[in-house]
């Protein structure tokens, strides 16, 4: 009778054991670089939405020729056309030919004209002109600070039709 060369049953088992701890190991490496990888891309979102506000805020009031505050937060006007931002609870909200969403919690935004707070009794519009927004975002354990400035020119102010003859 001819023998023929072949691993054992205990050779094979070992073998086997080995593969799946390799096996196992691989596959929890691969778990954990997807996580890192979609923790990456999920902070990549949040910076880039956190930088679109900072930019369409920073636009809006550089070329605005008025901004005042409503209920609800602020309106840029340009010519014809305005700008409307919302301070709700759970973000803010940008209305204009597009709407923007932004999905931060944030403090109560600060407006000030010339350093003075807004008169929130005032029933003429033009009381209501801001020339300084200040609010901070709040992103995970991160507080990030917002402020703008509007420097209106000597036509928009002199435009002011409560205020022309003081």
């Amino acid at each position: 009778m001819k023998k023929t060369k072949a691993f054992t049953l205990m050779e094979m088992g070992i073998a086997m054991l080995i593969s799946a701890i390799v096996i196992g190991m691989a596959y929890t490496i691969y778990q954990i670089a997807i996580g890192s990888f979609s923790g990456f891309l999920q902070k990549n979102k949040t910076t880039e939405n956190l930088l679109l506000l900072d930019e369409l805020l920073a636009k809006d009031f550089n070329r605005a020729s008025g901004v005042f505050q409503t209920d609800s937060g602020i309106t840029l006007v340009k010519d014809s056309a305005k700008v409307n931002y919302a301070f709700i609870a759970d973000g803010i909200i940008r209305r204009a030919a597009i709407t923007d969403t932004f999905k931060f919690n944030h403090t109560v935004p600060s407006l000030l004209f010339e350093g003075q707070p807004i008169d929130q009794q005032a029933t003429e519009a033009e009381d209501h002109r801001i020339d300084e927004l200040s609010f901070t975002l709040l992103s995970g354990t991160d507080s990030i600070p917002y402020h703008y400035y509007k420097i209106y020119s000597s036509a928009n102010l002199i435009e002011r039709p409560n205020h022309a003859n003081h």
